[in-house]
């Protein structure tokens, strides 16, 4: 769901991203967790060279990209941790305007995401929801998981100009700048 949201923002900032991603010369690629990591990053040096990488910044993602970093896989400069103004963890959720997808999650489950909890910034996005959801009585598990976050990349598709909260994300004009140095 990180890579929809993803290929919409990075096409919306940046023509010359945009002209990438439509013509197949920039791929987004989804790697499911942080686990395989390594195996990626070995089959695009292998096939396409060294790529950039844009992974959440929670304790998985750290180690990941320090053992890529170990391994000679990726260097200092292609990488970037979707860091989030005072959060010591954070996921690409955690950047996202809760505006943009608020709705949705009520239209959708009931539930009404805009609380306290949040805001808590020493807790990731899917524990804050896991929190709030149980709070109101609502199931959830890996689908339910799964399924928000495809709700918010499918918001963020839908309103890209406003899908980044700027006030707590800087990291994406240095992606951005990152990939296009690379094209």
């Amino acid at each position: 769901t990180d890579a929809i949201s993803l290929k919409a923002i990075l096409s919306d900032k940046s023509e010359k991203l945009n002209t990438a991603i439509s013509t197949h010369r920039l791929s987004i690629m989804p790697m499911g967790g942080t686990g395989g990591l390594s195996y990626y990053l070995t089959m695009t040096n292998q096939l396409i060279g060294q790529a950039v990488v844009f992974i959440d910044s929670d304790e998985a993602a750290k180690q990941a990209i320090k053992k890529a970093l170990d391994q000679h896989l990726i260097n200092d400069k292609n990488y970037i941790l979707c860091a989030c103004d005072g959060m010591k963890n954070a996921e690409f959720e955690d950047a996202v305007a809760i505006d943009i997808y608020r709705q949705a999650v009520i239209n959708e489950y009931s539930v009404d995401l805009n609380t306290g909890k949040m805001r808590n910034k020493s807790k990731i996005w899917s524990d804050k929801v896991q929190e709030v959801f149980n709070d109101c009585g609502k199931l959830w598990d890996k689908d339910v998981e799964n399924k928000i976050k495809y709700v918010v990349a499918s918001c963020v598709y839908k309103n890209v100009k406003n899908a980044i909260d700027e006030t707590k994300c800087h990291v994406i004009d240095s992606l951005v700048s990152i990939i296009e140095e690379k094209l």
